[in-house]
């Protein structure tokens, strides 16, 4: 791996374009998030299904959890239906080898399908934050990550398609992280 480290760099640094090596690390940050989104989910998957196995089903615990897993896997439903309509309409479809768009710098047909999804997104993100502020009224929450103001605006004018996934997907990761901040303190 750090031989691979070091003749990236050696590229980098004789003479590969700027444009190329943005996208080498952007790529790079989709795949690290990707990988800590579904640790997210699997720590939420864990802490249901293993630390509140010996809740009555009934329980308020229980229904909170349950009205949060629902929740956020209403949003991952919505974040991969508009990734999935991004990669076929901006992106031309995928790379097999690696499953990246054919066009990660596209920019028009990625902003026009953006600015219409997006504003339903957002105002669903800002249900999900306040549902979860409201389970968790009775017990104190570090700050949880939200999505106020303008989405479109604040994380997506200007991004090239792959900017755009990084950001969709670090949203992604952003619910799952709330998802278990909320559902362990509400737990005990």
């Amino acid at each position: 791996m750090k031989l691979f480290g070091l003749l990236l760099m050696i590229f980098v640094f004789l003479g590969c374009e700027s444009d190329q090596t943005t996208d080498l690390r952007q790529i790079e940050v989709y795949q690290v998030l990707q990988e800590a989104t579904i640790k997210q989910r699997k720590d939420f998957e864990y802490f249901t299904k293993v630390i509140l196995k010996d809740l009555h089903p009934d329980s308020l615990v229980s229904q909170n959890n349950l009205r949060i897993k629902n929740m956020v896997i209403q949003l991952m439903a919505d974040i991969q239906l508009l990734e999935k309509e991004l990669l076929t309409k901006a992106g031309k479809g995928t790379q097999p080898d690696t499953k990246l768009p054919k066009r990660p710098n596209e920019t028009q047909v990625t902003a026009t399908t953006l600015q219409a999804k997006i504003p339903a997104l957002g105002k669903a993100l800002n249900q999900y934050v306040t549902l979860l502020k409201k389970i968790g009224k009775e017990v104190p929450l570090p700050d949880l990550k939200t999505w106020e103001g303008n989405l479109y605006a604040r994380y997506f004018e200007g991004t090239t398609l792959i900017e755009s996934l990084v950001a969709l997907e670090q949203i992604r990761n952003d619910v799952w992280h709330n998802a278990n901040l909320v559902s362990q303190r509400t737990s005990y």
